[in-house]
């Protein structure tokens, strides 16, 4: 498991909220506590959708960060930063598809249940962990390596120094 912290708080905010440093990710769920507490869950929900809009969704059972990070942007907003907050992304299947066929391993793609970035802000420090999450047991780390090393090379191309 990754766990960084942030130096610099505000550059962070800035690439994740108004660049694309995560624009490739689907929300999972997010805690905001702000002026008051916000509960987001990034699930799909099927019934919204009609039949044709069903049939072209991707395989995803998320929203993706993209099209939400305006939103909770407005939720956080203002002259003060979030108590804290908590948000939870996953990689897309296409993203999953490409870094699985990238590394070595011992699973398939179907045993992979998600890999996940979990963004912490509290008591005004950040910290970035990973986790992933398999329908079987097994003691390779081979892909979680790999997923770690994905996501120091995100924050390093957008030069957002952190600390191991």
């Amino acid at each position: 498991m990754l766990a960084v912290s942030i130096k610099d708080i505000k550059q962070f905010m800035r690439e994740m909220f108004v660049g694309e440093l995560f624009d490739n990710f689907l929300l999972v769920k997010a805690n905001i506590n702000h002026d008051i507490n916000y509960e987001i869950d990034g699930h799909l929900n099927s019934d919204f959708f009609d039949s044709e809009e069903k049939e072209n969704m991707l395989k995803d059972s998320y929203k993706q960060w993209s099209q939400l990070k305006s939103l909770i942007t407005t939720m956080i907003k203002g002259n003060k930063l979030p108590l804290n907050f908590n948000i939870v992304l996953t990689t897309s299947k296409k993203s999953l598809e490409i870094l699985f066929n990238s590394s070595s391993h011992d699973f398939t793609i179907d045993q992979v249940e998600g890999l996940f970035i979990n963004i912490i802000y509290k008591n005004e420090e950040l910290l970035i962990t990973s986790g992933s999450s398999y329908s079987v047991f097994s003691m390779d780390k081979s892909l979680d390596n790999a997923f770690e090393n994905a996501i120091k090379r995100l924050l390093a191309s957008k030069s957002i120094d952190f600390e191991e």
